[in-house]
């Protein structure tokens, strides 16, 4: 079984999925990616993925810098742990470039493969309803209890036989 994040566009938030909206949508499976380790770079600008490339691009010229300088082995031991890394993170890393656009996370799904995984998903779609207005909790009346200046919040000590003068708010006798 594989996890997949399903990420819907902008235009969804808070309305019916469309059909046009549903082939837009994009399942990003969560897991290990071995492309996203051989092929480090290219897989990232195939998925898009600027500003992470960016970052893996920086991070890969500092390594070299510091191998001329120094040790000739460690760069390609941190490139392959650095491979490692994102290939590890794939899906988060295109979860978050896809929010960065305005996409919305609508949920987590499970299925063999894409294609199960889009059938669970689309027949129990509900789109996210906006919050109703509550009125504001009625504030309590009758004793407070307190705790030197401070208001206790949740159970009261008195009756427990652990209420000192401190805790009821009452003076000691």
């Amino acid at each position: 079984m594989s996890t997949y994040m399903v990420m819907l566009p902008p235009e969804a938030e808070g309305r019916s999925l469309t059909p046009a909206m549903a082939q837009r949508a994009v399942f990003v499976r969560d897991g290990f990616s071995t492309p996203a380790l051989v092929f480090t770079g290219i897989w990232m600008l195939v998925h898009r993925l600027w500003l992470p490339f960016l970052a893996y691009l920086t991070l890969s010229l500092v390594l070299e810098l510091i191998a001329q300088n120094f040790i000739q082995s460690a760069p390609g031991v941190v490139a392959f742990l650095t491979g490692v890394l994102i290939g590890l993170e794939s899906g988060n890393l295109r979860r978050w470039s896809l929010e960065r656009k305005g996409w919305i996370f609508a949920g987590v799904v499970t299925g063999q493969d894409r294609e199960e995984a889009e059938l669970r998903f689309f027949n129990a779609y509900r789109p996210a309803q906006r919050p109703v207005e509550t009125p504001a909790a009625p504030q309590p009346q009758g004793f407070v209890p307190r705790f030197g200046r401070e208001q206790v919040i949740g159970l009261t000590l008195s009756g427990s036989g652990f209420a000192g003068s401190g805790f009821t708010g009452e003076s000691a006798r």
